[in-house]
């Protein structure tokens, strides 16, 4: 199906555990024959998905986590399909009925008066009520701005690339060695006790081995450590090497 040029939400839903959030919007159509037709052969009302954002959290659902959904379609990152999927929600940001710069104005004050209750020197519940109070009393299309601006940001952002690239990395195997101890012995024992738990005697065992296998797990796990373990034992001469299977 062609993504609509313009989509306008009307009705947002956030997963308090997983953090998914759900966009169910709709394109706009005046002229009621149009709509009539169209809703017939294509429908006007779609959704939009950006599953579970959470790192560490398991779904129960068949939704890859960190990927954006379009009526349950998986959507390739950075294709042509999402480019227009965000364009249409931009659009549909300012489209007829949707948000004016004055609603913007308007929805940006009820956020200060939150963020003020919440990082205040004291939290007063006052401050919370007339926050509440206020954002309660807006028009459903200004609420909705702010997880549509938020989930347009983070969808053109290199974290959403990065974190949906992680359950490919996990399938993918990968080793670390250690390739060279240099000088300082002891400072490279005292590294590999404190990330591996081991004893002295199992460290020194290690870092007597020609070329020590270190640990071997998903391409996503090995990357971290030897991200964190690369500087530290540069620092005092010893190097690390990652080998993908």
């Amino acid at each position: 199906m062609k993504i609509p040029e313009t989509l306008i939400v009307k009705d947002v839903g956030i997963a308090t555990v997983g953090g998914t959030i759900s966009l169910w919007t709709r394109e706009p159509v005046s002229f009621w024959p149009i709509a009539l037709v169209r809703r017939f052969l294509y429908g006007v009302e779609h959704s939009i998905i950006l599953a579970h954002q959470m790192r560490r959290y398991v779904p129960s659902d068949n939704l890859i986590p960190g990927r954006l959904y379009f009526d349950n379609e998986l959507i390739t990152i950075r294709s042509k399909r999402e480019i227009a999927i965000i364009a249409a929600l931009r659009r549909g940001l300012i489209a007829p009925g949707a948000l004016t710069e004055s609603d913007s104005d308007t929805l940006d004050y009820g956020i200060g008066l939150y963020n003020e209750a919440l990082c205040g020197d004291s939290i007063s519940a006052q401050a919370f009520a007339r926050a509440r109070d206020y954002l309660g009393s807006l028009p459903d299309n200004v609420i909705y701005y702010l997880p549509v601006k938020n989930l347009i940001s983070y969808v053109e952002s290199s974290e959403y690339v990065k974190f949906a690239a992680e359950p490919e990395l996990a399938s993918i195997k990968s080793t670390l060695y250690l390739v060279s101890v240099g000088e300082n012995r002891i400072a490279v024992m005292k590294i590999l006790r404190k990330e591996f738990q081991l004893s002295l005697g199992e460290a020194k065992s290690i870092i007597e081995q020609t070329r020590p296998e270190l640990a071997r797990g998903s391409k996503l796990q090995i990357d971290k450590l030897h991200d964190k373990l690369h500087g530290e034992l540069m620092a005092i001469g010893a190097t690390v090497e990652q080998i993908d299977e």
